[in-house]
């Protein structure tokens, strides 16, 4: 990994720990200007020793003991990271199940909200990642239809942040695991700040309700929910997120549903794929490399990744959300050969939304992008996906050979659950939509 990488990843954990932990951090700042000035007076007295009786004992014991307090305090930040680089200490877990009222209760059991399920969502199982998500085909075709605001939501994020900071006590050492074994396994992991979903998406408004929030916040909220912190030394839970999943559980009738959006403490970072067709008419799909923290040498759409802050435009969530689907496309499939801007490579169009269970709720919005250019310019990149047999491509001539790669792509078991339901969203849209579909693609 190069030394500005790391940098970096240093620079956004620290700053991010000093964001959650201000009363430590400031207690830290305390011990730091006590040293300074202890160490000024003891310079003092060392420069003017000779002139007087020598060094007062006051000044020497605040010295040292500034010095004590200050390398204690720096050693139990830094020790908190370095215990959890030792793999045959400590694990994070995935659980398929979640404790309510002293319950176990499967987490496929879990069923769409009441709101949800009056706009007819259902659970898409992707069975080869043993993996669910919940997704609407009516709020797909909203989605294609309708131009929608982007609207703030100013308090979302600072709730999400508070929750956070409540409950650094357990949520934290996730975090430092996290760090320490990225920056082992030379993973990537920076806290960029990003569009993250306030509020459900209601088909008869054109309003998106959105927060800022961090790629951290959503790891220790969205992706921590289904994950538990082991020692394996006696095999016992150290810290369970489990706890924080956005689930309503109605006893009575064993109902387990996932929580709406608007109710969910998840920060909900919208993620956003788009699968890319080239001007020869080429599908082409990327293979993950293992540097990445989600979906790790998986099959996955041309352009995956989530949207980020600066991806707005002029408060219109449509292009939005496509720009942040044609920077990711951009940024994986090589920045020098597309060209200097992500704006200028083809266009993309929003196909469709799903909640991905299994990491709390997460909001994704797939995508298609019509590029200008040809199979042959995409260039992988080496920080993004993998570089040797990292290509996967597939001539498109017609709807009927569309159909058949879409089935060919699904039913592989290395398919991520972004790719997979990029290409279930696109055959609904070929379903209902096959002229536009085929003047987008230029195909038959």
């Amino acid at each position: 990994m190069r030394l500005r990488l790391k940098f970096r990843m240093y620079v956004d954990y620290f700053r991010y720990l000093a964001s959650i932990q201000k009363k430590e951090t400031f207690m830290l700042l305390v011990d730091l200007v006590t040293f300074i000035l202890s160490t000024f007076a003891f310079i003092s007295q060392w420069i003017h020793q000779f002139e007087g009786p020598g060094f007062g004992f006051s000044i020497i014991m605040l010295f040292l003991l500034s010095l004590v307090k200050l390398g204690y305090d720096t050693y139990k930040m830094g020790s908190d990271i370095i215990k959890y680089k030792h793999s045959d200490q400590y694990e994070i877990k995935a659980k398929d199940k979640i404790i309510i009222y002293d319950e176990f209760l499967p987490l496929n059991d879990l069923i769409p909200s009441q709101m949800e399920e009056r706009i007819h969502y259902e659970k898409v199982e992707i069975v080869h990642q043993n993996d669910f998500v919940f997704y609407s085909p009516k709020v797909d075709r909203h989605l294609r239809t309708t131009n929608l605001r982007l609207s703030e939501n100013k308090l979302k994020g600072k709730k999400i942040k508070k929750i956070i900071s409540d409950d650094k006590e357990v949520l934290i050492p996730f975090l430092n695991y996290q760090f320490a074994h990225s920056m082992a396994d030379k993973k990537y992991f920076y806290n960029e700040q990003k569009l993250c979903l306030s509020e459900d998406l209601d088909i008869t408004q054109i309003d998106a309700c959105c927060h800022k929030g961090s790629y951290f916040d959503s790891f220790l909220t969205n992706h921590v929910s289904t994950k538990q912190l082991y020692s394996k030394s006696n095999n016992r839970v150290i810290y369970d997120g489990t706890n924080y999943f956005p689930v309503a559980y109605a006893k009575d009738v064993n109902e387990l549903r996932l929580l709406e959006i608007n109710f969910s403490d998840m920060n909900n970072e919208i993620g956003v794929s788009t699968l890319g067709f080239t001007a020869d008419n080429y599908l082409v799909i990327w293979k993950q490399n293992a540097h990445a923290q989600s979906s790790n040498n998986l099959f996955v759409p041309t352009g995956s990744g989530s949207c980020d802050w600066k991806d707005i435009i002029d408060q219109d969530f449509t292009k939005t959300i496509t720009n942040g689907m044609g920077r990711e496309l951009w940024e994986e499939s090589g920045k020098t050969s597309l060209g200097k801007s992500h704006r200028t490579i083809g266009k993309t169009k929003l196909l469709g939304f799903f909640r991905w269970v299994k990491r709390g709720g997460k909001p994704e919005f797939v995508g298609l992008t019509k590029l200008d250019v040809k199979a042959s310019q995409l260039d992988p990149e080496i920080e993004e996906v993998r570089k040797s047999r990292s290509r996967h491509m597939w001539r498109i001539e017609d709807l009927t050979e569309l159909k058949k790669v879409i089935k060919e792509i699904q039913a592989h078991k290395e398919t991520s659950i972004p790719l997979f339901m990029c290409l279930k969203s696109l055959e609904v849209y070929m379903e209902e939509n096959p002229e536009e579909l085929r003047e987008l693609l230029n195909i038959r």
